[in-house]
């Protein structure tokens, strides 16, 4: 199981607490948490018996989960947001 949290700026307490909850689930090997506000996305991840912690924050960071094939750069997961906007065809 994969389970991913949109988080804004305004859920900063709840954002520390909430990967724990996932990972108490036997089922869950990756939980990503993705700021709304800026380019930063914490990717919790079990390979194993074990829980490791990756920040990605830079727009060409590349999220790579094979296991669910996840392949795209940090921009790619952010385009068509505040962020990144879509461009229209006009100029």
């Amino acid at each position: 199981m994969l389970a991913a949290e949109i988080a804004s700026s305004s859920d900063s307490s709840y954002v520390d607490t909430k990967p724990a909850l996932y990972q108490q689930q036997a089922s869950c090997r990756y939980v990503l948490t993705v700021q709304q506000d800026r380019f930063e996305i914490r990717v919790d991840s079990r390979p194993n018996e074990t829980w490791s912690e990756q920040h990605l924050s830079a727009p060409d960071n590349k999220l790579i989960i094979s296991e669910f094939g996840l392949r795209c750069t940090i921009s790619e997961l952010y385009r068509g947001t505040a962020l990144l906007p879509l461009r229209s065809g006009k100029q």
